[in-house]
């Protein structure tokens, strides 16, 4: 026979279970038409012309995370009004990750009416995120007196958008406004590695048409047009208008006017045909095979202008680079060996062609290397490479932790010393270093935290319970992170010391 305290155990176990079942939350994602959560680890997943469709009026769900799981083709599905986000009432402000997937054939076509907001996105609103997506053979067509059409986007108001491209054609009648192959108007929000060979033409009075971006108040980089622009005014190959545009516009092309493109209105840089395809061009563009400017390999040569990396799958010119580097010892003597270090370890070998195989015709490098990170769980300091520096060692606590059962606890120092620990690594690829720290000490002996010496956390000192630190972002390089306990002249109090725990090198995701 079960137990009183055993009965309790089981009935709380159920009454939980209800509340979390039964939570909005919950119930919400249980009520939604996709696969998934709707988060960041379990996003909802669109995988067919049905799920994209179903976007249009699930309204509630705009400020969750969504992924394509493949190409989708919308032919035989005529729109009249934007997909997602239509018509500007409510913005969609979550995560749309194209994995590096196509949508085909999007056709909008308003008959004539003054549709606002068209696009594949109406409206994006701040805290949005559209990446890794391409729309080919578009073809958007807004009515007398339409505003904001986009390729992509109509208007975008505070959102993020990178590695997304779009291909077609995009018009509008009489006195349309804010026309872009990528994004009609963009306000405050930001556009990287992004491009469009979109054809834009505009009626009688039609305002601000651009090859990109019909008009910008937002930051937009490392982006290029390569598609014709006709309108009778405000017309532009890269932008038809927009607020600074030398300073918001920075590293931008289109296709010269004499080539096929829109108008020279001297925002962003024109190219010929001819210059398009030399990479050498495009200035702090991170291009495949080549290491000052980055080892993300976000872009490619095309056959006439550049292409995301993720457009072409990894195959025998990863090979070539990795035979090239093969068994480099240490790949800062060439720069270029670090497009080939896919397990990040300065090194070519194995690991790396281990990391090929893994990825071979993949949109990109698959890795599954391990996991930058030290809760200091194995009782040393092995985990890492750490180093100890200053008047004593750091030491392994096992009585006081953020999590687990153990944490670095600084060495006992007298007056006027100093003790420290630090980590030198190759942050390629990481997004963030997330650590936790702890302090009881006088307010005037204090935790100094640095990244290749400059300081990035206020001195903390005096009694502190835990609390995490992040820092975001972290730049691509060797870097080297070091925590220092320093105690000033006189005067202790506490334990006279401080602790660190849950170090965490978060990688970027794909």
């Amino acid at each position: 026979m079960a137990t009183p305290n055993f009965r309790r155990l089981i009935l709380s176990v159920v009454i939980l279970a209800i509340a979390i079942t039964s939570s909005p939350a919950a119930q919400r994602g249980a009520d939604a038409p996709w696969t998934g959560q709707g988060t960041s680890d379990n996003p909802y997943q669109i995988t067919n012309q049905t799920d994209l469709l179903a976007l249009t009026a699930e309204t509630d769900y705009y400020g969750d995370v969504f992924i394509l799981t493949g190409d989708i083709d919308l032919a035989g599905a005529p729109l009249t009004k934007a997909v997602i986000a239509p018509d500007g009432a409510t913005p969609f402000t979550g995560t749309f990750n194209g994995n590096d997937h196509i949508i085909q054939n999007l056709t909008i076509n308003t008959s004539g009416a003054a549709n606002d907001y068209l696009g594949l996105f109406g409206l994006l609103g701040e805290s949005s995120v559209i990446k890794n997506l391409g729309l080919e053979n578009i073809d958007v067509t807004g009515g007398n007196g339409s505003d904001y059409i986009g390729g992509l986007i109509g208007m975008n108001q505070g959102g993020e958008i990178y590695e997304c491209y779009t291909t077609g054609t995009l018009s509008s009648g009489l006195s349309a406004q804010n026309l872009g192959g990528l994004v009609g108007y963009n306000y405050s929000g930001g556009i990287i590695d992004c491009y469009s060979r979109v054809n834009v033409s505009g009626g009688d009075g039609a305002q601000f048409l651009g090859g990109l971006i019909g008009y910008n108040y937002g930051a937009v980089t490392k982006c290029y047009a390569a598609g014709s622009v006709t309108g009778s005014g405000s017309a532009g190959g890269f932008a038809g208008d927009g607020f600074m545009s030398s300073f918001f516009i920075q590293y931008c092309y289109f296709l010269h006017p004499d080539d096929g493109g829109g108008p020279n209105n001297f925002i962003a840089s024109p190219l010929t045909l001819e210059a398009m395809q030399n990479q050498n061009n495009y200035i702090l563009w991170d291009f495949f095979a080549e290491a000052a400017n980055g080892t993300k390999e976000i872009w490619q040569m095309g056959v006439d202008n550049p292409v995301l990396g993720w457009q072409k799958p990894v195959g025998l010119r990863e090979f070539a680079v990795l035979g090239q580097f093969w068994l480099t010892t240490d790949c800062s003597i060439d720069p270029l060996c670090a497009t080939a270090d896919w397990f990040h370890d300065n090194t070519v070998d194995l690991k790396d062609l281990h990391q090929l195989t893994l990825s071979w015709c993949q949109s990109r490098m698959q890795t599954d290397y391990p996991k930058i990170e030290d809760g200091f769980e194995t009782g040393d300091f092995t985990a890492l490479p750490w180093t100890h520096g200053g008047s004593a060692s750091w030491q392994i606590d096992s009585t006081t932790s953020y999590q687990g059962s153990c944490s670095a606890q600084s060495g006992a120092i007298g007056d006027s010393q100093s003790t420290s620990i630090e980590l030198t690594i190759d942050t390629t690829n990481i997004e963030e270093l997330v650590f936790y720290y702890k302090t009881s000490t006088d307010p005037d002996d204090v935790l100094i935290f640095t990244e290749n010496g400059t300081q990035k956390l206020p001195a903390v000192g005096g009694e502190n319970d835990w609390a995490r630190m992040t820092l975001n972002p972290v730049y691509d390089g060797v870097r080297t992170y070091k925590w220092t306990y320093s105690k000033d002249s006189s005067t202790s109090a506490g334990s006279d010391c401080v602790w660190i725990d849950n170090i965490i090198f978060v990688r970027e995701e794909n």
